[in-house]
């Protein structure tokens, strides 16, 4: 499980031990990655530490990511290079949608205007990636997903920059397909995820002289967004999705060859998430609670 933390007070709820106080700490296996979120309209340098800090007290062994934007003003959200100094951590991320592109132009107006065509797409990607790995921490992308990008291909071009870190590192993606679940249930999830493994497979296939841009599906990771308090008639995939019906997609994802999904949702939300049965039987809770 990749865990959405926004806040210093998300942090404050994973850590907390004692489960008659919200605690979720219990809940957290030792392979669960956090994502510090600095895009949040929130968030600030120190926000940003405050939230690491706490983490890194509670679980030292569980790796630490930022999710950054594109933007050049180190003091706003959504810093491209937020917390890349920060002892500990494992990996810089970067939020690549269209939002995020349109607010980086107001720092960086050379960035030129969004485009969804994957032939300009996939050049901006290898440039982008390959500046951020000069601060020495892996790095990655999280697009958004469209229907006619290859994230097969994409994944090469984050892996071929990553490459320069050591030979057995791989580039780490993380697509945004949090409206297959909220629109299409289970089945939506495991056909999203059936075609991005299939694009990895093509990619490696077609691309196999350059054997040190492979890329692994062991470094891809989907993504299910849901909500403790649901509306059908939402939009947004956040404020749509269930718990019930995150956990159905989570189980098909997973069925069909997930190895990692980052959960969109607030500490509450996860709490709901880790008792449902679908979910629960996956991860058994420490000893002495319910599931």
């Amino acid at each position: 499980m990749l865990l959405r933390v926004n806040q210093v007070q998300n942090a404050e709820t994973y850590a907390e031990a004692d489960p008659a106080r919200g605690g979720l700490r219990g809940r957290v296996r030792p392979q669960d990655v956090f994502v510090v979120n600095t895009r949040h309209h929130r968030s600030s340098p120190q926000v940003w530490s405050e939230i690491v800090s706490t983490l890194r007290s509670a679980f030292p062994c569980n790796r630490i990511v930022a999710l950054n934007g594109l933007g050049a003003d180190p003091y706003s959200p959504g810093y491209a290079h937020a917390l890349y100094d920060l002892p500990g951590l494992w990996a810089l991320l970067s939020d690549w949608e269209k939002i995020d592109w349109n607010l980086a132009r107001l720092s960086s107006p050379t960035l030129g205007a969004w485009t969804g065509r994957f032939k300009k797409t996939r050049p901006r990607v290898r440039r982008w990636i390959g500046r951020l790995t000069g601060v020495g921490h892996r790095v990655g992308l999280v697009p958004q997903h469209h229907r006619k990008w290859d994230y097969g291909r994409l994944a090469r071009e984050v892996s071929g920059a990553n490459r320069l870190l050591g030979p057995s590192r791989r580039g780490i993606q993380s697509v945004q397909t949090q409206d297959f679940c909220a629109y299409r249930g289970p089945r939506g999830m495991k056909r999203i995820v059936g075609g991005l493994l299939r694009q990895y497979k093509d990619a490696n296939f077609k691309g196999r002289k350059r054997r040190s841009w492979r890329t692994s599906a062991r470094n891809l990771g989907v993504q299910i967004s849901f909500s403790n308090t649901p509306s059908p008639w939402a939009r947004m995939a956040v404020l749509r999705t269930s718990p019930q019906t995150a956990a159905h997609c989570t189980r098909a994802a997973i069925k069909r060859g997930a190895g990692a999904i980052l959960y969109w949702a607030s500490p509450d939300a996860m709490r709901l998430l880790l008792t449902t049965p679908q979910v629960c039987a996956l991860r058994l809770p420490a000893a002495g609670q319910p599931c």
